[in-house]
């Protein structure tokens, strides 16, 4: 008997997952013309052909379907990755959010920064090898960087990513700069 229900189980969980990427198909086909903000839960399951009922035995709004597309995301591309340094993780989740553009673009314009934010901050803290603790470096790469992501994206220029990681590069470089210069 343990045996059929654990089946069910995994049938059960492996088509919650499929609905789930169905909902957040709909919603990213969606995020190429409008933002997060635009959308509506309507919109999204006339696209998924579903009801609202199962959208919302999923998610309990569209915010947090567009942060389960980012977790999603950036587990599936970028968390699971080795990287050494801080430089290495601010150029790879660069690149991959303007691969993604679209999709980023539509989340950050519809206020979803701070979810990016605290998606981001395990991938730092994991980097300063506090994983699971409290750390403020840690938090305040992952909030520069999101900030730094929602303009870039937002504003339309500078499309090239190695012209715009040259520029943040030479932007923190003259920071630290003059910041050593005025403690000393």
């Amino acid at each position: 008997m343990r045996g059929a229900g654990t089946r069910r189980r995994r049938v059960s969980d492996y088509r919650s997952e499929e609905t789930r990427k169905r909902i957040a198909a709909a919603m990213q086909n969606l995020l190429r013309k409008k933002g997060l903000r635009e959308i509506t839960v309507g919109e999204i399951t006339r696209k998924a052909a579903m009801s609202r009922k199962s959208f919302y035995y999923h998610f309990a709004c569209k915010e947090q379907l567009a942060e389960w597309m980012m977790a999603d995301d950036l587990n599936e591309n970028i968390l699971c990755e080795r990287i050494d340094n801080a430089w290495d993780a601010v150029e790879i989740v660069c690149r991959h959010v303007h691969e993604k553009k679209a999709l980023y673009r539509g989340i950050l314009s519809g206020g979803g920064a701070s979810s990016f934010s605290e998606l981001l901050t395990p991938l730092f803290l994991d980097l300063t090898g506090k994983k699971n603790e409290v750390d403020e470096f840690a938090s305040f790469l992952a909030s520069g960087l999101t900030i730094f992501l929602s303009s870039w994206l937002l504003s339309e220029k500078g499309d090239d990513p190695d012209k715009v990681l040259a520029q943040l590069r030479r932007s923190i470089l003259r920071l630290s700069e003059s910041s050593l210069r005025h403690t000393h």
